[in-house]
């Protein structure tokens, strides 16, 4: 695995997470979602409902996982950032796989062109960051 790739855990948990809440506020929608029989008589709770509570409180057990692991690896990733001594440098690492910013957000934020962003800081950042991430 990439100095590049290890530091892009975060970003792809962070993503899975994202799917994650869509389903579960999908699912929720469906358990609260109210049909009315045309006939007027009582309404009912039928297998479907139940069958989406079990699906909603799975999707939060996974979404809590998923979260608690997102923690973990920007706490590893944290620290293999803090050994870089470069402050601007360990910025553009927290901003990119951290914040999960894009190139374009973090050239403006840092005040810095695009491509001297991409081409020249980060690279270097990355083998900075690469002898701290082969220890781990």
């Amino acid at each position: 695995m990439t100095t590049k790739e290890w530091l892009m855990r975060a970003w792809r948990i962070d993503k899975e997470i994202t799917a994650l809440i869509i389903a579960r506020d999908e699912t929720r929608n469906r358990c609260l979602s109210v049909t009315v029989p045309p006939d007027g008589d009582r309404v009912q709770c039928s297998a479907d409902h139940d069958a989406n509570l079990v699906q909603l409180a799975s999707l939060e057990q996974e979404i809590d996982k998923r979260v608690d692991e997102l923690c973990a690896i920007k706490l590893e990733i944290l620290t293999a950032v803090s050994e870089v001594s470069d402050s601007t440098l360990r910025t553009l690492l927290i901003e990119r796989y951290i914040s999960f910013k894009t190139w374009e957000q973090i050239a403006v934020d840092m005040s810095y062109s695009y491509v001297h962003i991409v081409h020249n800081l980060h690279p270097m950042a990355l083998k900075l960051v690469e002898a701290t991430v082969n220890s781990i």
